[in-house]
């Protein structure tokens, strides 16, 4: 396993830190960009850089710089949101040509681009910036994007502090267009499912390895396991993984073996002893301070009992979850508990605690915003409305729909100067 990712890794992480090259190339098919995000992720978590992906589809040139624009509009909406309630320092103003679908789409990616730098507060700290499109419809389109954009000229290059990198598929548009690259490397990887799980049961198998490493090779085995329903495989590795952990004393990995058996036997129809598991798996976790682990299997408890009709309960594993993603910051996963929490208790019947369920996500939706969880939560309360007889109630929301609808609409509309 060591041979099969440890060179692309090296190689990303070599390609983040020097200041030779602007862009590297990475040939892939779709099904790996997970794998190559995986490797990127572990760069980052050594690195002092901040690193932004993009896996939204290229269809066109200037609907796929559109699309970038907008989600990098909510995330400095989310980052200006939180600078503000921590006291930092506001953020840098949105360029408006990024905004101009009549500014060529290179130019347009070159503002985002520079303006996504300008929002991080350390000097001297790079930009990494991570295209990946799971599906490259126009081929051209996409090289002359890649390349037209990444053009620059010394002494000032507009892409100072910045590294990127490009996804190539199967058709090579980057590959071919290699000569109209400046300061680019190319490499290609192959992950495909095979090479992956024979490279997992070399590494597992292989007494000279420390074994660490090949208990880490054995959980992601087990995981591959349980994904294609071989049950009993997947339950054997797993209690091997948990025997070993516990004795070791990894209070981490000992919650996350214990969190696979309890997928496995939630899978297998018993759901009791999958949420004795998962309890179980609570306690190694909060005592390794865990808290990603923890807010999972509060998850994975909540949907537990939602599948299996325990609606109170549920919703109260939602609201756990809700919490803990509060305190991550982790804004979409807390909206989905607020969602999820609230058709919980209209399940249960619990009208009042669905509607403060929902409402709180309608206000947090609103404030980001994301508008299209905002009229999702608004449907749902329509619908009850509409259920219970509540003709006041169900016309006030339709009205608070519509009027999300028109803001949608409004900030939809490309900005441009007069």
């Amino acid at each position: 396993m060591r041979n099969l990712f440890e060179q692309p890794k090296q190689k990303i992480a070599a390609h983040t830190e020097q200041r030779d090259d602007l862009t590297l190339v990475v040939r892939c098919k779709a099904e790996e960009i997970a794998i190559v995000l995986k490797l990127i992720e572990s760069a980052e978590e050594t690195s002092a850089h901040t690193f932004l992906d993009h896996t939204e589809d290229f269809i066109e040139a200037q609907l796929y710089v559109s699309t970038l624009v907008t989600k990098m509009l909510g995330q400095a909406q989310q980052v200006a949101a939180l600078r503000e309630k921590e006291g930092g320092p506001p953020m840098p103003p949105a360029p408006e040509r990024m905004r101009d679908d009549r500014v060529p789409a290179p130019e347009r990616l070159r503002e985002l681009m520079c303006y996504a730098r300008s929002m991080i507060e350390d000097p001297d700290a790079a930009l990494v910036w991570i295209m990946m499109p799971i599906n490259i419809h126009d081929p051209v389109g996409y090289a002359n994007l890649m390349t037209q954009t990444l053009r620059h000229s010394y002494p000032r290059p507009w892409c100072h502090h910045m590294r990127v990198i490009a996804r190539d598929d199967e058709r090579l548009p980057l590959e071919h267009s290699k000569a109209a690259f400046q300061r680019a490397q190319f490499m290609a990887v192959d992950f495909g499912p095979k090479s992956t799980e024979d490279a997992l049961v070399e590494s597992a198998n292989d007494e000279g390895l420390p074994l660490a490493e090949r208990m880490t090779a054995l959980l992601v085995l087990a995981g591959i396991d349980a994904a294609h329903n071989r049950t009993a495989d997947a339950k054997e590795k797993y209690k091997l993984l948990t025997k070993y952990h516990h004795a070791l004393g990894d209070n981490a990995q000992w919650a996350l073996s214990l969190s696979g058996l309890a997928d496995v036997a939630a899978r297998e129809g018993k759901p009791r002893e999958a949420k004795d598991l998962y309890l179980a798996a609570l306690t190694p976790a909060t005592h390794a301070k865990s808290f990603p682990v923890v807010l999972n299997l509060s998850l994975a408890l909540g949907n537990l009992h939602f599948q299996n009709g325990v609606f109170v309960e549920a919703a109260t594993w939602y609201h756990v979850a809700g919490e803990l993603a509060r305190a991550l910051f982790n804004v979409d996963t807390l909206l989905d508990c607020y969602e999820q929490e609230g058709v919980s208790y209209h399940k249960a019947g619990a009208h009042k605690q669905a509607l403060e369920a929902w409402s709180s996500g309608v206000e947090l939706a609103k404030a980001i915003p994301v508008r299209d969880r905002q009229k999702r939560i608004l449907t749902r309360k329509l619908e009850m409305y509409t259920e219970l007889g509540l003709p006041k109630e169900r016309d006030k929301t339709q009205l608070e729909l519509q009027a999300v609808d028109q803001l949608e609409k409004q900030e939809a509309q490309p900005k441009v100067q007069a």
